[in-house]
């Protein structure tokens, strides 16, 4: 059971590690009911064999998305726990190790549920000790809590309604008029509205609002219908319909997602919100859009340099408002990126920048790092600031990943090493049939391992007594060999 704990634990903390054949997970806890698969790098959570979210890792955090792509969460390992936070980044609850269980809680530290790993299953409990599902995997996968929150209240009638989320200030669509937060009824003319969809599904109602979109891109001078809401509006409709500018052809430069919430209304108070947009919108004639685009140079750019992504003056919702500023999009998707997905890719490019050094020791040495001290004495696994990073082979060269360069983890201050040194013939020792009957294709490791254990016989033999050596030295920037002695 120890080592189906373990597999767990490096499951958990890989989160979406790629497995041959992938696992399956399926939970079944009153009304919810969703089911999640390994697929490529990242996890998928479905309802009723519909998309409801994914998981994906991005450096140290797993980030939860729903199923039109906007964040819905995240969990991070902090100490012995993992934390999952909401969208807007606040605790929602933990996951820790009791013994060989893992024990779920709320934010406030109720229990809320365990798994636990039983005949290369995990199996799941809710907080009442139900069974509640299974995952068909030793690997041990969190249950998705900011996924499970976002699900569970999916399951009533709503409205979908298509929101614009983000907006190029100097691109068409913010020259016609547009804004963050707008609602897109339909284009000017067409005859077709999101009133067209009072029931259906936001997948249904967001293809129809895309052909439409795609074909205002095609029609020189054309005109979009949106709803405006007033200000801190809520679930009550308050606000405006207009109706923008001409537009040339091509690309608007605005981004929009279809939801059964948005920022000027929740879920549960859709389907009356929808009502409400309606009856405004059949009362009268828009007004035209008020063409006010803001100075680019009143708003600082971030001076970092982040790896392939660019800024963009825009107006974005960030949680529930509409700010105005310098953005990051991503060079590779053209995808607004979050504090997340810029840390993530920093921290990358951090350690891909470190420097890579040549480690030499004696034959079969264990090699330490720490970013903590620089210097230590005695023998540094016994010295908690130091991390094991592997062992030398039989020529005294450390190899890390199949690579005799090793890239030093960020903040690297001393690099340490442990052995036990026997005065002995090498030449001799390779000589031995043990040695010399190993085909020629044996793997390294393999024939390292061979070797010292000839060596041990050897010594054994021969009443020599293994000399324990260690040692520390600091890293120095401009350094790119280090012999350990």
């Amino acid at each position: 059971m120890k080592r189906l704990l373990l597999a767990a634990i490096a499951g958990i903390a890989a989160l979406s590690a790629a497995s041959c054949p992938a696992w399956t997970l399926n939970i079944r806890d009153g009304s919810l009911k969703y089911e999640a698969r390994e697929l490529g790098n990242e996890i998928q959570y479905k309802v009723n064999g519909k998309l409801a979210g994914t998981a994906r890792q991005l450096g140290d955090e797993t980030v939860y998305r729903d199923a039109q792509g906007q964040h819905a969460g995240s969990v991070r390992k902090l100490g012995n726990e993992w934390v999952f936070k909401d969208k807007n980044g606040k605790a929602i609850g933990s996951a820790v190790f009791y013994g060989e269980e893992l024990t779920y809680k709320d934010a406030r530290g109720r229990h809320t549920g365990t798994a636990r790993v039983f005949a290369g299953k995990t199996q799941y409990k809710n907080g009442r000790g139900l069974d509640i599902g299974s995952a068909d995997t030793d690997k041990m996968p969190l249950r998705p809590i900011p996924l499970e929150d976002l699900m569970a209240g999916n399951n009533e009638p709503a409205a979908c309604m298509t929101v614009i989320a983000s907006v190029s200030l100097d691109a068409p669509g913010a020259r016609a008029g547009l804004r963050a937060g707008d609602i897109i009824i339909g284009m000017a003319g067409s005859g077709k509205t999101l009133f067209d969809f009072p029931g259906g599904s936001c997948p249904q109602a967001h293809q129809s609002m895309a052909a439409q979109i795609n074909k205002a891109k095609e029609t020189e001078g054309s005109q979009l219908i949106i709803y405006r809401p007033a200000a801190d509006e809520k679930s009550k409709v308050s606000g405006r319909i207009l109706k923008t500018a001409p537009m040339p052809k091509g690309s608007r430069g605005f981004i929009y997602n279809t939801a059964d919430n948005g920022p000027s209304f929740t879920r549960k108070d859709s389907l009356k919100y929808f009502g409400e947009l309606k009856k405004l919108y059949e009362s009268g004639s828009p007004e035209d859009a008020e063409i006010k685009v803001p100075d680019p140079a009143a708003f600082n750019k971030d001076t970092r340099d982040i790896p392939e992504a660019h800024q963009e003056f825009r107006e974005v919702l960030v949680n529930g408002k509409a700010v105005t500023g310098w953005f990051w999009i991503s060079d590779n998707t053209g995808r607004l990126m979050s504090p997340e997905d810029i840390r993530s890719r920093q921290e990358r490019a951090l350690k891909e920048s470190q420097p890579k050094v040549l480690i030499k020791s004696y034959p079969g040495a264990k090699i330490f790092v720490s970013a903590v001290a620089d210097s230590g004495e005695g023998d540094p696994a016994l010295n908690s600031k130091f991390t094991y990073i592997g062992v030398t082979d039989m020529s005294g060269v450390f190899h890390y990943s199949g690579k005799e360069e090793y890239t030093l983890p960020l903040n690297a201050k001393c690099l340490a090493f442990s052995a036990s040194v026997v005065d002995m013939d090498m030449n001799e020792v390779m000589q031995d049939p043990m040695i010399t009957s190993l085909p020629a294709n044996t793997q390294p490791a393999v024939r390292d391992a061979m070797i010292q254990q000839v060596i041990t016989i050897r010594s054994a033999q021969r009443g020599i007594r293994p000399e324990l050596k260690s040692g520390y030295v600091r890293i120095d920037a401009d350094k790119k060999e280090y012999i350990l002695k």
